[in-house]
């Protein structure tokens, strides 16, 4: 049906739930107990059903309407109930099996991905149609059990399709059922029913109505209590002590020192420490007054005397008398004199 119910390609239908699942674009829960459950149209939403058959084998149930690329599908919709195998790997779509075939459902032949029709005509398996409007299962329909047998007698082909594993023909009674179907819709549920397991209703969700399922009350639910929902206490819940938690300490937690840990410093002095020096120490340089008396006075040093120190001589000093040049003289003082130098400064 990729090709759409007419074969114009301008309807393609929808994927099946396995090539979905394949694909990544649904995770189907997984019932394990006995209970409701509800499917969202597969064109709203992800939701696909999955019942455990066997190690790779197992059911997936889906809610298809007629809506968007469905839009022409045959029929008025309802629910799709596919039988899928993995253990048949390469030869999913070359061992078609149906019932009356010589040996089925023992041979082991069917799909890896079978649509179990309640019409038990298997038509697409003997490539009578690609699926019609008998396809689909819907309200007052179930699907359960089979005969548990290798293979399909005249008599027993309405218990096919069933809730029998058949992986690799070997028939395998599960006894689980698949009833209450609800009417047609967007939201639909159907029960499953697992021998063995407690009734749940953790998925089960009310067929939505148009109107409210209960009338509306006209007061709360609860009448409203004019005190408060717990008695006050007369006193506190802790009696007030009278004094602080802690005692306070009777003096200081540490005892003083009776002497400082450092010496004062010394008081000051009334006087300055060092005694100042009768002079400057320096003599400044831009002082007006000079540090000391100039050492030039007004008066001599000396008193100046009467008289001369020394007596005039009557005459002057003879003058020296100049005599002959003697040669020999001179040249012995002349010898002599570096003489006399060198042992004179040794």
């Amino acid at each position: 049906m990729m090709w759409g119910p007419d074969g114009s390609l301008y309807y393609p239908s929808t994927l099946s739930p396995w090539c979905r699942q394949r694909l990544g674009w649904v995770e189907p829960y997984v019932v394990t107990t006995s209970g409701e459950y509800p499917l969202m149209t597969a064109q709203y939403s992800g939701d696909v059903a999955r019942i455990n058959l066997s190690e790779g084998e197992y059911l997936l149930i889906e809610n298809r309407q007629k809506r968007f690329m469905d839009a022409i599908l045959p029929g008025d919709g309802g629910l799709l109930i596919w039988h899928i195998d993995e253990n048949m790997g390469s030869s999913w779509m070359s061992r078609p099996g149906w019932p009356l075939q010589d040996g089925w459902p023992g041979n082991g032949n069917h799909y890896t991905i079978a649509l179990l029709s309640p019409d038990t005509r298997y038509d697409m398996e003997r490539e009578a149609n690609f699926g019609d409007a008998d396809d689909f299962w819907t309200s007052g329909m179930s699907l359960g059990p089979g005969p548990g047998e290798q293979e399909a007698r005249v008599g027993q082909v309405s218990m096919y399709p069933n809730t029998d594993s058949y992986s690799g023909g070997n028939i395998e009674t599960t006894d689980i059922r698949i009833w209450a179907i609800s009417d047609l819709g967007d939201y639909m549920t159907f029960r499953v029913e697992i021998p063995g397991s407690p009734w749940v209703s953790a998925f089960s969700q009310p067929t939505p109505t148009d109107e409210p399922t209960w009338n509306p009350t006209t007061s709360p639910t609860e009448l409203p209590t004019d005190a408060p929902s717990k008695s006050p206490t007369g006193t506190p819940t802790k009696s007030p002590t009278f004094s602080p938690t802690v005692s306070p300490t009777a003096r200081p937690t540490a005892s003083p020192t009776a002497n400082p840990t450092k010496q004062p410093t010394a008081s000051p002095t009334a006087a300055p420490t060092l005694a100042p020096t009768p002079s400057p120490s320096a003599t400044p340089t831009s002082s007006a007054k000079p540090s000391s008396s100039p050492t030039v006075s007004s008066a001599p040093s000396e008193p100046p005397t009467d008289s001369p120190t020394r007596s005039p001589t009557d005459s002057p000093t003879p003058a020296p008398v100049a005599g002959p040049y003697d040669y020999e003289t001179q040249k012995k003082t002349v010898i002599r004199r570096p003489f006399d130098y060198y042992f004179n400064n040794r």
